[in-house]
């Protein structure tokens, strides 16, 4: 068989027991002992970026199935269900401790009265769902990537890049270099 390359995005679930990873487009799981992976996702789309529910029951991933990139959450009983509808990209960056809600990034303007940061720097905020109704609500009106919440959920860790530099770039120190945020 082919190689696999240009895996990206790979995923442990909490429990130790399964690995996300996306592969042309497409997320696929795989036992975190390895053997054959398992395509999560149909083709003819771009999914990718997945991230696990606390209770590795449920992966929540961005995929361009509708247009641009939308939330979807897919539990393992065969549930597919879209999260986002706006005409932007969004991305989830993780699900919340209790497993109830996932944090994504957004270009939309959800909260106009308490940013215009998206319309003016063209930079994503930091935005949740709830799993359950879809409600969703502006949780950061700043660029925050990659957010974390803690056990008690009473503290957000993100990565805050003004220049948008590539994740791979290290070492670098200036003021505009990557940095984490509490």
């Amino acid at each position: 068989g082919e190689e696999p390359r240009w895996i990206r995005h790979p995923a442990i679930a909490p429990d130790g027991e399964t690995l996300s990873f996306t592969h042309r487009g497409q997320v696929f799981l795989v036992d975190a002992e390895g053997g054959l992976a398992v395509p999560l996702t149909a083709q003819g789309s771009y999914s990718h970026d997945a991230v696990w529910a606390p209770d590795s029951e449920r992966l929540a991933f961005a995929s361009d199935a509708s247009g641009n990139d939308d939330i979807y959450i897919a539990d393992f009983s065969g549930t597919l269900q879209r999260f986002s509808w706006s005409s932007t990209h969004e991305t989830p960056t993780s699900f919340s401790p209790d497993g109830k809600s996932v944090l994504y990034t957004s270009l939309g303007l959800g909260d106009a009265e308490r940013s215009v940061q998206g319309a003016l720097s063209y930079k994503p905020q930091l935005y949740g769902v709830d799993a359950t109704t879809g409600r969703e609500t502006l949780v950061l009106p700043n660029f925050a990537l990659e957010a974390r919440w803690n056990p008690a959920a009473n503290r957000l860790a993100y990565t805050y890049d003004p220049s948008t530099d590539p994740a791979s770039r290290q070492h670098r120190v200036a003021a505009n270099a990557r940095q984490i945020w509490v």
